[in-house]
């Protein structure tokens, strides 16, 4: 049944606060329960309105269990940050957040990006399923299953294209535009043809899809800085958003040499980077929908 979760806090109770979910307005929940033996008002800190209430009810109040004051009670006493943290592993449990590593140029850098952001998103407590095709000499499905970014019901899900264009890119691309995935392409810097890369944000001019630009594998050659800025300037004239994070070159990490025996997640190394990728992608969300609000105050006036 459609309803709402919930978060109230009250000043009578510093750092506890209710999680619950309800059929009612959460405004309306608020105001009931400030009519109980509590001396101040409740007041609505989160909500959601979501599907089936019951269920994510369960789950936010499963995800913080340990934190349970009583059994019977609905009342956690932790910090405002853990639940909205809850809240967002909920959201991405009904709407999983959908990437595309797209490159047509082997050796850009996709197997260091698909895994860097799993490794990010897993170690944030997501279920992760990283899908990429393999050949005889680089099976990135092994390496999935061992990191467990194999998730049959994932949070995050990251598909990697082939690189070469073939039937599977297509799909994908056609995947990605029924998904609204975000598209990251790598790039690497150095002696790099960027003509590949312009080709390949082209693939996306005629959809609704702007993809992201992500420099990976940065060495510095001399005399690339002009040929660098030149790219940027380039990938944002056809469309691009050229995003102001750069993975850096290791031989370890790059697409011919994941060495998998010497750290159990190697990729954790580029935490950092995409942990400022997603807060990226979070805030470009949030100017959205500030923006859609904006408008429909606006045709109701």
């Amino acid at each position: 049944m459609k309803g709402y979760v919930y978060v109230l806090g009250n000043e009578s109770l510093p750092g506890v606060y209710k999680v619950g979910g309800t059929t009612k307005s959460p405004e309306i929940r608020a105001k009931e329960l400030s009519n109980t033996s509590v001396p101040t008002p409740y007041e609505v800190l989160l909500s959601a309105e979501v599907d089936d209430w019951r269920k994510s009810e369960s789950f936010i109040h499963e995800s913080l269990s340990k934190h349970r004051v009583a059994d019977n009670r609905e009342f956690f006493a932790c910090s405002l940050q853990d639940i909205e943290h809850e809240f967002d592993r909920l959201h991405k449990s009904v709407r999983p957040l959908q990437y595309l590593i797209y490159s047509s140029k082997g050796g850009s850098g996709s197997t260091t990006v698909a895994l860097g952001l799993a490794c990010y998103y897993k170690e944030k407590g997501f279920s992760v399923c990283v899908s990429e095709p393999s050949d005889d000499r680089h099976d990135t499905k092994t390496l999935s299953r061992k990191y467990g970014y194999d998730s049959s019901e994932p949070q995050v899900k990251i598909c990697v294209a082939p690189s070469f264009r073939n039937n599977q890119t297509i799909e994908l691309l056609n995947w990605a535009i029924e998904h609204e995935a975000r598209v990251i392409i790598p790039t690497r810097v150095g002696p790099t043809d960027f003509g590949v890369l312009y080709d390949d944000i082209l693939d996306f001019k005629k959809t609704k899809i702007k993809p992201y630009v992500l420099f990976s594998g940065v060495q510095y050659f001399p005399n690339e800085a002009e040929k660098i800025s030149q790219s940027i300037i380039t990938s944002q004239s056809l469309g691009a958003i050229v995003l102001p994070y750069s993975i850096p070159h290791s031989a370890r990490f790059n697409d011919e040499f994941n060495d998998e025996s010497t750290l159990s997640t190697p990729y954790s190394l580029f935490n950092v980077i995409f942990e400022g990728i997603s807060l990226y992608f979070e805030y470009e969300d949030y100017e959205k929908e500030n923006e859609a609000n904006e408008k429909e105050i606006l045709i109701q006036a």
